[in-house]
């Protein structure tokens, strides 16, 4: 399970990387709000907020980018059912 796990946080960092470079090679892409300088950390926490499906609201996403948000949801919601299954399945 500890596998899984960070089988989830790389997947929270990949994507933070995607929007870090996306938002700083060029602001066609979008921007974030709630931060002032879209630094690592606080895309890493929105990135983190999107893979749950948390969605706290501090800090979002302005434009295209919120596309990818999307996806990233979509595909966090699917790994955890999945990590969950697994688990279960190991119990039985």
């Amino acid at each position: 399970t500890s596998i899984l796990i960070c089988s989830h946080i790389v997947q929270v960092f990949l994507f933070t990387l995607l929007y870090f470079f996306l938002v700083k090679l060029s602001p066609l892409f979008g921007a974030f709000s709630g931060t002032t300088k879209n630094i690592f950390l606080d895309i890493f926490y929105y990135s983190f907020n999107c893979y749950t499906t948390l969605g706290m609201g501090d800090v979002f996403a302005k434009g295209p980018i919120r596309i990818i948000a999307v996806l990233e949801s979509l595909i966090g919601l699917i790994m955890i059912v999945g990590v969950i299954y697994i688990i279960e399945q190991e119990k039985n």
